[in-house]
């Protein structure tokens, strides 16, 4: 394998990156509260629960050896609505930050994202926030969610679009609504 690359932020604004994860999750006819296994199978992906090697961190990660050749590390200690997440996010990373790589690199480039902490590399945590935008607005897209924040409370919200509570709580923050 290639040395892994970084992902590269697109500074994207977070309400493009909004539409953008909305627009991805309807071409991929993600349906709120729907399986993510099936899709990341079907765009040819693998999900992988612990580490297979001692360079893979044991969960939250993302290896693309191609667009449509990647692996999605997972913790085997988190619930499902918590990997739901993780796998929305490592999404992000795919649809966001690898073609950019491609563009610069050529063929061949392999990227890694992991959730390790990195001080003082701005464009790690600026990727890391892209993808956790990405995730909310894949998992929770912005008109379904107010749509629906009308008449559910934040628990029932969080099982309609099978998340977690402090997801839809934060969604809601961030979307305005009380």
């Amino acid at each position: 394998m290639n040395h892994p690359m970084d992902p590269k932020p697109t500074r994207w604004t977070k309400s493009s990156i909004d539409n953008f994860a909305a627009e991805m999750a309807r071409v991929l006819d993600i349906q709120p509260g729907g399986d993510l296994n099936t899709v990341v199978e079907n765009i040819g992906g693998e999900i992988v629960y612990g580490w297979r090697s001692l360079d893979e961190v044991s969960g939250g990660s993302i290896v693309v050896r191609k667009i449509n050749d990647f692996t999605i590390y997972l913790s085997e200690i988190t619930s499902p609505k918590r990997d739901r997440f993780t796998i929305a996010h490592e999404l992000g990373h795919l649809c966001m930050h690898y073609n950019p790589l491609i563009e610069l690199h050529g063929e061949g480039t392999v990227m890694r994202a992991t959730r390790e902490k990195r001080q003082g590399d701005p464009d790690h945590e600026r990727a890391e926030w892209e993808a956790n935008w990405f995730a909310a607005g894949f998992l929770m897209p912005r008109d379904i969610f107010r749509q629906k924040s009308a008449n559910l409370n934040t628990e029932q919200l969080a099982t309609y679009f099978n998340v977690s509570e402090a997801a839809a709580e934060i969604r809601k923050k961030t979307l305005g609504i009380q």
